[in-house]
């Protein structure tokens, strides 16, 4: 190593040293905000009210859960579809997953009025609601990603026969896991399908189900690209680019897929003029479709920007902005409201969450310095 290697090296130490500083303290501010919110309540550090009961903190939730999209994808790849040399993304995806449905659980608790009765769901069961099928289908979908993570615990912990045993299931609970995850991810978009008359044209449709299941697979893709590179960048891991680049190429398909689908629908539905209105929801539908749809799926296309390590990061990440705009979109700025009414979300829900999202983020980091995360196999030895 040359003299500027070693002194850049030291430059990118100390960054990332003062870069996880802050993150723990975002994150702190976020546990403090969750202690003064169980403490006195939601409207102690919320503008929530009547007319916004979901606000900034659903759109939050919405998009971890979507992020974590990639461990279902990723794994049924490799054990469905017996794609084996995707195998190495599979620890890491299954981690990003799991920190993205406890993200999507833990904003969930503390958006909840009562927030001690979430296990009333569990006993009374309302079989009409679709809350009730989103909430089964993530804690048991949760549980699988917590057992399909399990192999890499006892990895550490040099667990034998537990890995042994857990292995024997790892199957079944691929396939349970794909299941359900293809349910909840749907069944968000049927959470809001039921909203008739709530959410703007351009975003409520019948066919909200196919296009959050549809989204929810590019953004699970889109963040096995970019973890992938974070994963080369901060932990000294093989970037594995010619495997990137074979998993790419299934994106522009699922973005030209919804893109398609999206138009078609609002073309069926009479909604098309809402595309050249030139308000705000106009030019915000237009952002998520263009920045995050077409614009990746051209770049993905190039073979000269998909087999490299920026084409796939800056590609994955105008997905996943999308994402995140889109999930906000329909659960908070698409929302039609009495006229007159208003939200900002308070300085504590923003903090808590940012700083939630940024405590996994914290948690991802120590897994991947004392965990075997980045070994290629998913469920013990065979």
């Amino acid at each position: 190593m040359t003299t500027s290697e070693i002194v850049t090296d030291r430059q990118g130490s100390r960054y990332w040293s003062i870069g996880k500083a802050l993150f723990w303290v975002l994150a702190l501010a976020g546990l403090i905000v969750v202690v003064l919110r169980l403490a006195m309540g939601i409207r102690s550090v919320s503008n929530m009210d009547n007319i916004y009961a979901w606000a900034y903190w659903n759109g939050v939730k919405l998009t971890a859960v979507a992020l974590g999209a990639g461990a279902f994808t990723v794994c049924g790849t490799v054990h469905i579809l017996n794609l084996k040399q995707f195998k190495p993304l599979v620890r890491p995806a299954i981690l990003v997953g799991l920190l993205g449905y406890l993200t999507f659980i833990f904003i969930l608790i503390m958006d909840l009025g009562r927030p001690e009765r979430i296990w009333h769901m569990i006993i009374y069961w309302n079989h009409n609601s679709v809350l009730f099928e989103v909430g089964i289908c993530v804690m048991l979908y949760t549980t699988v990603l917590i057992l399909e993570f399990a192999p890499v615990v006892f990895d550490r912990l040099g667990w034998e026969r537990a890995n042994r045993r857990i292995h024997k299931l790892h199957l079944p609970l691929i396939i349970i896991g794909v299941v359900l995850s293809t349910l909840h991810q749907s069944s968000l978009g049927s959470l809001f399908m039921v909203m008739s008359g709530k959410v703007h044209p351009l975003w409520h449709s019948n066919m909200l189900p196919v296009f959050y299941f549809n989204s929810a697979v590019a953004a699970g893709l889109s963040m096995v690209l970019v973890v992938a590179s974070i994963n080369a960048a901060f932990y000294k891991q093989p970037l594995r680019l010619p495997l990137l680049s074979s998993l790419a190429k299934g994106l522009p398909w699922v973005l030209g897929v919804y893109t398609v689908l999206k138009f078609g629908e609002l073309y069926l539905a009479g909604d098309l003029h809402y595309l050249t209105v030139g308000d705000t929801y106009s030019w915000l539908f237009w952002g998520e479709i263009l920045g995050g749809a077409i614009l990746p799926l051209v770049l993905l296309t190039v073979p000269a920007v998909r087999n490299r390590r920026a084409g796939l990061v800056v590609a994955g990440s105008l997905v996943l902005l999308a994402t995140l705009l889109n999930r906000f979109d329909v659960g908070l700025v698409g929302w039609l409201r009495p006229t007159g009414a208003s939200y900002f979300p308070t300085l504590p829900e923003i903090v808590m969450g940012i700083g939630i999202p940024v405590l996994a983020m914290l948690v991802y980091d120590l897994a991947a310095r004392y965990l075997p995360l980045f070994a290629e196999e998913c469920h013990g030895r065979s």
